[in-house]
């Protein structure tokens, strides 16, 4: 009797540990995404980085290193759908900030800023857009 338990036991989890299904989908995360660890249910502290600040436009992906499913919504609009453990979330672009969370476990909070791109000034004197190190 306990060898079969055992049995079932150690099938289980080698069959866990060989699943692609919570295997990291690497794919999803675009290689310039700003990736947003979800760690946990631990309030501010659910996610890393929290807050994050993005430029506008860049994409914006999560990926759940925590071992339960999470479903993070932000607030006025984006919805990342839920993102089992070991997934990034499909890649979004950030048009949009504010505060987000876990719709399955709400305590989970963070902060997403969005700031927007501004040209480098041009530097009349010298010709050449003072971002430019020499000037010349």
């Amino acid at each position: 009797m306990i060898y079969a338990a055992g049995l079932v036991l150690a099938t289980c989890w080698v069959g866990a540990c060989t699943s692609t299904l919570t295997a990291p989908d690497r794919l999803s995360a675009p290689p310039d995404a700003v990736v947003i660890e979800i760690l946990g249910m631990n309030g501010d502290k659910s996610f890393s980085p929290n807050p994050v600040t993005v430029s506008a436009g860049r994409a914006v992906v999560w990926h759940n290193a925590n071992f339960e499913t999470h479903h993070i919504v932000l607030d006025g609009g984006l919805d990342a759908d839920e993102i089992r453990p070991g997934r990034f979330s499909p890649p979004m672009m950030a048009t949009a900030g504010g505060a987000y969370h876990c719709s399955i476990h709400p305590s989970m909070v963070g902060t997403l800023s969005i700031v927007e791109q501004t040209p480098a000034p041009y530097n009349k004197r010298a010709g050449v857009d003072s971002s430019t190190r020499g000037g010349r």
